[in-house]
């Protein structure tokens, strides 16, 4: 499902997340090279906190979606979220979701270049 490479330690606390939060469904925006990706716990957000967590909030109700440089993006006033590139359809899509979801953080595990993120509320 996810590929840490040599990261054993982000490995291991990726799936104490998925477990803690008890996320049982990978969720997908755009195939065969899924553009944004999501995981829920019983069809809702994930919710609460994990000491420890490395999350930057945003208000979904405020997010949007912008061109920057010919780069379609979700972004919360001055916070780029997340770049889809040319698809402004995935990410309106995606904003969708994360209102449909009322998601209020990204999270990852290792960072830059986190090896694992997940949203939550």
């Amino acid at each position: 499902m996810f590929d840490f490479g040599s990261k054993q330690d982000e490995a291991v606390k990726a799936f104490r997340t998925i477990r803690q939060y008890k996320m049982n469904k990978s969720c997908f925006v755009g195939r065969p090279q899924p553009s944004f990706q999501y995981l829920l716990t019983n069809n809702s957000a994930p919710s609460g906190a994990i000491a420890g967590e490395d999350c930057v909030a945003f208000n979904p109700g405020t997010a949007t979606v912008s061109q920057i440089n010919n780069r379609w993006k979700i972004v919360d006033g001055n916070h780029l979220m997340f770049d889809f590139n040319n698809n402004q359809a995935e990410a309106e899509q995606s904003l969708a979701v994360i209102k449909k979801y009322n998601f209020n953080r990204s999270c990852f595990v290792g960072r830059p270049n986190p090896s694992f993120s997940y949203l939550r509320r």
